[in-house]
């Protein structure tokens, strides 16, 4: 019973959370974030694989600066099975409320 109140409680508070206003971006200072990951399993064939990116984002001005790093390998049975490397930039007009 205590799931479902909480479990109902979220629900109906999340419409309110939708609506409220997002901060202003951070001026002359380096955002970003990284994630990676790393799976190993064992059994007929051993398979590994490895995933890691990282994003940055820098609001200089009138301009928004977007930065992007990935890559994504896996391995299995000895075998190159997955390899994909990935970078990307932008550069826009910021879209700030002054």
């Amino acid at each position: 019973m205590t799931s479902r109140a909480l479990t109902l409680a979220l629900w109906c508070l999340t419409p309110a959370v939708a609506l409220c206003d997002e901060a202003p971006p951070p001026q002359d200072v380096w955002t970003g974030k990284g994630q990676a990951g790393y799976l190993s399993s064992q059994g007929n064939s051993d398979a590994k694989s490895a995933n890691a990116a990282l994003d940055a984002g820098f609001l200089d001005g009138p301009w928004q600066h977007a930065f992007h790093l990935g890559g994504l390998y896996g391995e299995s049975a000895g075998i190159v099975a997955a390899e994909r490397w990935a970078t990307r930039s932008r550069t826009t007009p910021s879209r700030r409320r002054d």
